[in-house]
């Protein structure tokens, strides 16, 4: 994803004065430059961060009652995020996922 950096540029959202009469002058707005946001600030799969934390959790082991005290979230909070999780990874079950975050690189030590 491209995002606008303005303070790179001075010029950014400002226009040429029309009435200047020097070699390329116009009153078209100074376009600001784009910056990249490196992949690796990105969870995998379209995984949101929580969803991730919540996978990382499942794959090491832990059951959703111990996620809830791990993440201070509800039972309920746990179940959607697993199962968004599963949905975006292909799971279906709990060792798949498990298997899904060993190839990730999930599994703590």
């Amino acid at each position: 994803m491209l995002e606008p950096v303005p303070d790179l540029d001075p010029t950014f959202g400002s226009t040429v004065d029309p009435s200047d009469e020097s070699p390329g002058a116009t009153s078209t707005p100074v376009v600001p430059p784009l910056v990249a946001v490196p992949a690796t600030d990105r969870p995998p799969c379209g995984l949101h961060r929580r969803e991730l934390d919540v996978l990382r959790l499942v794959a090491n082991g832990l059951t959703n009652p111990e996620i809830c005290a791990e993440l201070d979230l509800s039972i309920n909070s746990v179940k959607t995020y697993v199962r968004r999780a599963y949905r975006k990874i292909g799971a279906t079950s709990r060792a798949q996922a498990v298997g899904w975050g060993a190839r990730n690189g999930l599994l703590d030590g």
